[in-house]
């Protein structure tokens, strides 16, 4: 397994972000509807425009699952900023959720978030798996690829036995396809 499943996986999480967000997610309103009430009640706010983002770097999820699907290739980097982009607006929005409190009275980020919750309804779950879904699978996935390129196995040709150059009869140390004390290189020799 190359990892590319487990990516495919992690960006089937977007897919269930973007599901959640039409999705009855508190007061049964969906994720725009809160968006939209958040802005016509208190102004442009940072809660609102992080609903936003969620969404919109969930859809470039989604797009980026589509090109998994069809086999092309792109670095996982894609897909670790993307995560990024949501956690990093995630945590900006639970510093500002105070201010937002304010508006409709309520005093204490904490607060807010535990009378919150017991509002929360299954769009909003669903939101949530997603995003921990994509998040533990694409550790898996990095955690693959490095194993793939670092660590030696039968299947790929990054490590060499140790052995006597057939040129200088020096020590050529194991993971060396070639003799670093002279540069010879040998076409013939098998990997572990």
């Amino acid at each position: 397994m190359d990892g590319s499943l487990l990516r495919i996986i992690s960006k089937a999480g977007f897919i269930l972000v973007i599901a959640g967000f039409f999705m009855p997610c508190a007061l049964n309103l969906n994720g725009f509807q809160i968006a939209d009430n958040l802005l016509k009640t208190i102004g442009s706010n940072i809660l609102s425009h992080s609903l936003y983002i969620i969404f919109v770097a969930s859809f470039f999820g989604v797009l980026l699952f589509i090109l998994l699907i069809i086999n092309k290739y792109f670095s996982i980097i894609f897909d670790w900023v993307l995560l990024s982009v949501i956690y990093i607006t995630l945590i900006i929005a639970y510093l500002r959720i105070s201010d937002i409190g304010g508006s409709f009275g309520i005093s204490g980020s904490d607060k807010l978030i535990k009378d919150g919750i017991g509002l929360l309804q299954y769009g909003a779950y669903m939101i949530n798996f997603g995003l921990i879904l994509a998040t533990i699978f694409n550790v898996f996935a990095s955690i693959i690829k490095i194993l793939l390129i670092y660590l030696p196995d039968s299947t790929n040709n990054y490590y060499f036995p140790e052995r006597n150059c057939t040129t200088c009869g020096k020590l050529i140390e194991q993971g060396y396809s070639g003799c670093p004390h002279c540069g010879y290189y040998d076409l013939n020799i098998k990997s572990l």
